[in-house]
C-alpha cells in the first residue's frame, strides 16, 4: 500500500545527592529513571568477563555504588588500546548472559555502546563508555596504562585511583566543553589538597605552565568560569602544538572515524505510528525512560515531522505559536482544494527532506541519538484529511517514497470498536479504515514495521515495544 525508502553527564557523588533530593518534587521521573538502570547481575557479569578475559581496565569515574548500580549515570571503563576488542567481546558476552544486546554503536579510537535488555521481568538501558587512552580530536593527553598501573580493586572492581579519576574528570570538560560544574572542581580540589599537586596523572599530557595554571585555578577558593575557559582553551592550543608533526596524519584519522559515522549512522530513527486512541502517548510514556537510560538521555522525540519547518499557520502568520495539543476533531475542516494542498504537501516535503538532513541526521551521526517520532508521513497517507490535503494516494506515495525512511515503524491498533471508545473524535467507522489500512501496512512492510497491540493491557504493549527495538536496532550492531 504504501512505499518507504531506505556534554555526556558525569554524576559526582554530590550530583547524585541533588538527584535524590529533587526527587521530592519530581518523583516518577526520577524513580523511573532510577529503575531503569542495569541490573546488579548484568554489571557483576561485565566485570567477571573483563577479568576472565585478561582485560587490564579500571572504572573512570562514579563507581562508588558499583557493582551494586551505576545510579543515575554510565559506565566509563577505561582500556589499553591492545585491549579494545577484548573488552568489548567481554561486554557483549555479559549482555547475552542477561538478555541484552548493544542497539547502538559508535567505533573512533575508543568504543562508545548503549545498551538495553530484560532481566527478572524489568526493562533496563545501560551506555557502556570503552575509552583506549583519553585524547581530544584524536590528540592523547593521558595514556591509559598511567591510570590503570595505579587503579585498585573495590568490591571485585577495578577502579581508578580517586584523585586519578577526580583530576581527570575536571580536565575532560574543560578540554571538552570549556567549562565544568562545580562538583568536578570540587571534586578536583579536594583531591589536590588530600594528595598534593604532584601526581597529576591526569595531565601528563600538558606542559607546565598548563598545570601550573590548572593547579592554581582549583587553590583559588572558588574557580573562576572566565579563567576555567581560558585553561581548556590553553589545554587544547598546547595539545596542537605537542602533535605538530602528525596534525595531519591525526587530522585523517578523525575525518575518516567521522566519515564513517556517516556512512554508518550509529544512532537510529524509530517511529510511532496509529489512529487517534490508539495508546501512542501511553506507550511513549513507559518507553521512553528505558531508552533515555540505554542512550544516556540522547533521546530527541518530535511529532509528525522534523518541524525544522514551522507550521504552515505559523509561517503565513495565520496563528500564533501554541503548545502542542492532540486535535479535538481532526476532521471539522473540510481539505483544501488540489493546487493548495499540492502546495502544503510540498512544503510537508521540504520539512521531511532537507528539515531531516538539517536537523536530524547530525543527531543520529555525531551524537549517536535515538529520534523518536509521535506520527510520521505515514500518519499523513493514512489520514490526509487531518493534514487538509485532498489528493490522490498515488501522488502521495510517489511523494514519500523519497522521503528518508525510519529504521523501525512501532504500527499500534488493536480492536477498532475498543480504540474508537477509548477516544471517539471521528467515527467508528473512520477508525477501522485507518486500523485496517496501518495494518496491511505493517504486513506489506515487515521488515522494517512492527504491529503493536495496544487493546491488551499497557505493560504488554511496552515490552512488545521494547523488543521490537530491541531485535530491530541489535540486528544493527
Amino acid at each position: 500500500m504504501w512505499m518507504t525508502t531506505g556534554a555526556i553527564l558525569k554524576a559526582s557523588p554530590h550530583q547524585m545527592k541533588v538527584s535524590m533530593q529533587n526527587a521530592t518534587h519530581a518523583p516518577g521521573q526520577v524513580r523511573g529513571f532510577l529503575e531503569c538502570g542495569a541490573p546488579e547481575s548484568l554489571l557483576r557479569a561485565i566485570f567477571g568477563e573483563l577479568a576472565a578475559a585478561g582485560v587490564a581496565y579500571c572504572v573512570m569515574r562514579n563507581f562508588d555504588q558499583l557493582p551494586h548500580s551505576v545510579g543515575t549515570s554510565d559506565l566509563d571503563i577505561l582500556v589499553l588500546p591492545e585491549h579494545l576488542e577484548l573488552a568489548e567481546q567481554a561486554i557483549r558476552n555479559a549482555l547475552a548472559g542477561n538478555a541484552g544486546c548493544i542497539v547502538a554503536r559508535v567505533v573512533a579510537r575508543s568504543r562508545y555502546l548503549k545498551t538495553m535488555g530484560k532481566s527478572a521481568g524489568h526493562w533496563w538501558g545501560l551506555a557502556i563508555d570503552l575509552v583506549a587512552d583519553v585524547d581530544f580530536l584524536g590528540m592523547v593527553y593521558t595514556q591509559a596504562s598511567a591510570i590503570i598501573k595505579h587503579a585498585g580493586e573495590e568490591r571485585g572492581v577495578m577502579v581508578a585511583n580517586k584523585f586519578d579519576a577526580a583530576v581527570m574528570g575536571l580536565v575532560k570538560e574543560l578540554i571538552n566543553n570549556l567549562k565544568a560544574d562545580t562538583s568536578y572542581c570540587d571534586d578536583a580540589r579536594d583531591a589536590i589538597i588530600t594528595s598534593g599537586a604532584t601526581q597529576l596523572r591526569g595531565l601528563d599530557g600538558f606542559d607546565e605552565p598548563v598545570r601550573a595554571r590548572f593547579v592554581a585555578c582549583l587553590q583559588a577558593k572558588a574557580a573562576d568560569p572566565v579563567e576555567l575557559e581560558k585553561i581548556g582553551l590553553a589545554m587544547r592550543a598546547d595539545l596542537r602544538q605537542r602533535n605538530r608533526a602528525n596534525l595531519l596524519k591525526i587530522a585523517c584519522s578523525e575525518i575518516y572515524h567521522r566519515f564513517m559515522r556517516v556512512w554508518h549512522r550509529p544512532g537510529s530513527v524509530v517511529v510511532v505510528t496509529g489512529t487517534d486512541g490508539s495508546g501512542k502517548s501511553t506507550l511513549l510514556g513507559r518507553i521512553i525512560p528505558v531508552l533515555e537510560r540505554a542512550f544516556h538521555k540522547r533521546v530527541h522525540q518530535e511529532h509528525l515531522r522534523p518541524n525544522w519547518l514551522p507550521a504552515i499557520g505559523l509561517a503565513l502568520g495565520t496563528r500564533e505559536a501554541l503548545p502542542h495539543e492532540p486535535a479535538c476533531d481532526p476532521h471539522c475542516v473540510a481539505p483544501d482544494g488540489f493546487w493548495r494542498s499540492l502546495l502544503r504537501l510540498g512544503y510537508y516535503y521540504l520539512d521531511y527532506t532537507v528539515g531531516y538532513y538539517r536537523k536530524i541526521f547530525p543527531l543520529l551521526v555525531s551524537r549517536c541519538h535515538l529520534v523518536c517520532f509521535d506520527r510520521y508521513f505515514h500518519d499523513v497517507m493514512m489520514d490526509p484529511r487531518r493534514m487538509r490535503i485532498g489528493l490522490p494516494l498515488w501522488m502521495m506515495r510517489l511523494v514519500f517514497a523519497l522521503v528518508p525512511a525510519p529504521d523501525l515503524v512501532l504500527c499500534l491498533g488493536g480492536d477498532p470498536g475498543a480504540i474508537y471508545r477509548r477516544k471517539p473524535e471521528t467515527s467508528e467507522a473512520e477508525v477501522i479504515r485507518q486500523v485496517n489500512s496501518l495494518r496491511f501496512y505493517c504486513e506489506s512492510h515487515h521488515d522494517v514495521a512492527v504491529w503493536i497491540d495496544t487493546t491488551v493491557g499497557p505493560a504488554e504493549s511496552a515490552d512488545m515495544a521494547l523488543e521490537a527495538i530491541m531485535d530491530k536496532l541489535g540486528k544493527r550492531n
